[in-house]
């Protein structure tokens, strides 16, 4: 998710007013039928006629992607201060913690606590206020606002099997008319054998010629290599090329790596001391066998709608049990093929529920991922867990877990 950097905001803050319609909002973000008839609405700022989502659910993507657009990335401590605005806001409204609660989990004083939140709210709707009367994508910094996040988040993904030479194929051919006013020509290659993704074809092939189309307006003259592959069991597309001039364009956070993330890639980008690139992109193995059935346990309701957005571009079945009882039954009855699991429960917490389900013989081979705000994979690990992914939980952290898994 893109950083949110207040010097790009406007010298004027947003209006009280602005900032307390905001805060209701966060307050009822779950409540679909309220945020309906709320007053943001009005306006037309935050929803349109022609998305297929409710105007209720649009403000309601707005408001998620700037909460994210406050995380600090990763590498940031839970309780680094410069990680606690967006983690009270994220505790409080996306996973539905009291403040106190929250403020426990950070360890932090109850005063401070709502200072933080507070601090929350208002960047929140400076962020909202200041796309009013900006562009939906700022060309200066590649940040993807609000709006364009909430855009992304309507569109369908219809992910199949799709041989990767033939999809690189068809990029060259879009790509090469901007190649040759560079002087670049292209070449292909790859294995014998045909390589398989499970992805969404039309998706994808915009993502690579978005990609493609940086790196060759920054190459030099010279060929630009294609090269298909598998590395490890995973089709990978790499793309090799020498670049004009020191340049770090091509991964950043903006509506291209987002899709990208949408789609369950891995992108990495090298270049050596002589400036050759290689853009590496990761993608699914080929069409799973069957549609992946994931259980989340978490007393909290809104993680299930959190990991379904992750998983979109996945055939994923999410199913949820809000305690640990209703956990453990539907993970009998269920058969899940992973489970996420929270460990802060009120009935029965996530270490007993763990235990639990590795001494019983129905359940004891399903795969547990916990997630949780106490980071302490040892611990999790040596009661049987898979992986913790701790809390707030990342696209890539949970990709990457179910990758290792296999089940993707």
């Amino acid at each position: 998710m893109s950083q949110f950097n207040a010097a790009h905001l406007p010298d004027e803050a947003a209006p009280e007013p602005f900032i307390e319609q905001i805060k209701d909002v966060l307050e009822h973000l779950h409540e679909f039928v309220y945020l309906q008839r709320h007053p943001l609405l009005k306006d037309g700022q935050f929803a349109s006629d022609l998305a297929p989502e409710s105007p209720a659910q649009q403000l309601r993507s707005s408001i998620l992607a700037a909460i994210e657009s406050l995380s600090p990335g990763p590498g940031i401590g839970f309780r680094s201060p410069h990680a606690r605005v967006y983690n009270m806001l994220h505790l409080r409204y996306v996973e539905g913690l009291t403040v106190h609660e929250a403020a426990h989990d950070l360890n932090l004083s109850l005063r401070q606590a709502h200072r933080d939140l507070r601090r929350g709210e208002e960047s929140v709707a400076a962020m909202l206020w200041w796309q009013r009367s900006r562009p939906a994508l700022s060309a200066e910094s590649g940040e993807v606002l609000p709006e364009i996040q909430a855009e992304m988040d309507r569109i369908e993904f219809h992910p199949r099997s799709v041989e990767l030479q033939a999809l690189a194929s068809r990029v060259i051919q879009s790509i090469t008319p901007l190649a040759a006013q560079q002087d670049v020509t292209f070449s292909l290659e790859g294995s014998a054998e045909s390589v398989v993704c499970f992805t969404d074809p039309v998706i994808a092939q915009q993502v690579l010629i978005s990609l493609a189309s940086r790196a060759i307006q920054n190459a030099r003259p010279g060929s630009f290599d294609l090269e298909v592959g598998l590395d490890g069991g995973q089709p990978v597309l790499a793309m090799r090329y020498a670049a004009a001039q020191d340049h770090d364009l091509l991964i950043q956070h903006d509506l291209v790596t987002h899709l990208a993330e949408r789609l369950g890639w891995m992108i990495d980008q090298d270049c050596d001391e002589s400036n050759r690139c290689t853009i590496r992109i990761q993608m699914s193995r080929q069409e799973l066998r069957h549609a992946l059935t994931l259980l989340v346990i978490d007393d909290n309701e809104g993680l299930k709608d959190l990991i379904a957005r992750y998983l979109a571009s996945y055939r994923c079945n999410i199913i949820a049990a809000t305690s640990g009882e209703q956990g453990l039954q539907l993970a009998e009855t269920s058969s899940p093929d992973v489970i996420i699991l929270d460990v802060m429960m009120p009935d029965i917490d996530g270490w007993e529920v763990l235990q639990t389900l590795q001494h019983r013989t129905a359940t004891r081979s399903i795969p547990v991922l916990i997630c949780s705000v106490f980071n302490d994979p040892r611990l999790a690990m040596s009661l049987g867990a898979a992986r913790l992914l701790p809390k707030p939980l990342r696209p890539e952290d949970l990709i990457s877990a179910l990758r290792e898994l296999e089940v993707v």
